[in-house]
This record gives structure tokens, sequence and C-alpha cells, in this order.
């Protein structure tokens, strides 16, 4: 696992329902990240976007811990 700081040139428009959301996806593309963990539904309920996974914080502990 590692962490990584990362500005975004994009402004992506994926989650309709809370744009804010959308913060989350384009860091994780400037990333490259693998897997996104969070508790929020409208992410959750995408399960994978891309190439990423996303996971609850219980799914990830249960595949990766």
């Amino acid at each position: 696992m590692r962490i990584v700081c990362v500005s975004s040139a994009a402004e992506l428009s994926v989650i309709a329902d809370d744009p804010d959301d959308d913060r989350v996806l384009e860091a994780a593309l400037a990333a490259r990240a693998a897997v996104i963990v969070s508790g929020d539904c409208h992410l959750i309920s995408l399960a994978s976007w891309r190439s990423i996974v996303i996971l609850s914080p219980a799914d990830f502990a249960s595949r990766y811990l």
C-alpha cells in the first residue's frame, strides 16, 4: 500500500446525484489507483470505474487484510 498526493486537471462528470464524488474519481485516476475505499453509497454503487475497484471499508478489510 502507498499514499500519493495528486492534483488532477481532469474534470469528470460521472455521479450526477453527488458531483462532489467526482473529485474522488479524479484523484484516483490521477494517482493511478487500483482501489478506492469509501463508505459513500454513490461510489460504492459503481462497484468499479475504469479499472479501479471501489470497495467499502469492510469489503476492503475482508479482501486485503
